[in-house]
This record gives C-alpha cells, structure tokens and sequence, in this order.
C-alpha cells in the first residue's frame, strides 16, 4: 500500500492539487469521533472541492465540498487538522485520513488520483541522522 503523510508547509498546495484531480469524482466520507462514535458524513457524494483555511482566528480549518451543481451540497469541515495522510492499496482503493482535533476524517474513493508524488512526507528526516534543530545548534 502506498502511504504518504502530508506535511503542513505543502497542505495549501495539496489541497489545491487535490481539487483539480478528483473535483467530480463519487466519494465517501466517515467521522470517527475520540470517543468511537462514527458518523457518516457523505456516501457516494460528488467532490467538489477542499479548501485549506488559516485565516479564523484560532483554528486552521480544511473543508471538504459535495454535491452537484445546482443541488443542495453538503460541506465538511474539519477543525485544527493535525496529520494528513493520503493512501492507496493494490486494487486501486484510495483513502484520504485527516487526523484533527475533532476526530478523524476518512474519505475512500476509486476513481480519481492521488498527488502523492509532488509533495514530501511530514516524516522525511525521522530515521536519517540529525534533524534540522539539531544540525543549526551543531555549526
């Protein structure tokens, strides 16, 4: 399974890469609460867009956007988003999991594309020597 989180600096562009790669396509969405609640937000839901905003006060927020035009569309927020990951397995099933402070997003989806390849995972230093603070405090 392919696997790839994210990193915050690049969310903006994801986001926006994101939309113009699957705004059409048919997905699902899941809310997994803290407290093991889960709420369906959309099945089979028509993509509209995902939109990275920092300008509230104090919560960044990604929203996710469903519905056809011209059709009531349902609007998907998710509030001070911590991880976001991007995954797609074997036979082409491919996931969107936005960890947050108000639970955890899940979209899956078939159709559509992941823009995996043009950004870089939160991750990369971990398990490669001295990270960033560590080579600035050594020069």
């Amino acid at each position: 399974m392919k696997n790839l989180a994210i990193h915050p600096n690049q969310w903006g562009a994801f986001c926006e890469a994101f939309t113009e790669l699957n705004r059409g396509t048919l997905m699902s969405v899941d809310l997994h609460h803290l407290d093991n609640r889960r709420d369906g937000i959309a099945r089979d839901a028509v993509f509209q867009e995902m939109i990275w905003d920092t300008s509230p006060a104090c919560s960044s927020i990604i929203t996710l956007r469903f519905g056809q035009e011209g059709e009531m569309r349902t609007d998907h927020v998710v509030i001070e988003p911590i991880h976001l990951r991007v995954k797609q397995n074997g036979d082409g099933q491919k996931f969107l999991q936005i960890e947050a402070e108000n639970g955890v997003t899940l979209v899956n989806f078939r159709s559509g594309r992941l823009p995996m390849e043009d950004f870089e995972s939160e991750f990369k230093s971990f398990g490669r020597g001295k990270n960033q603070s560590e080579v600035a405090a050594s020069s």
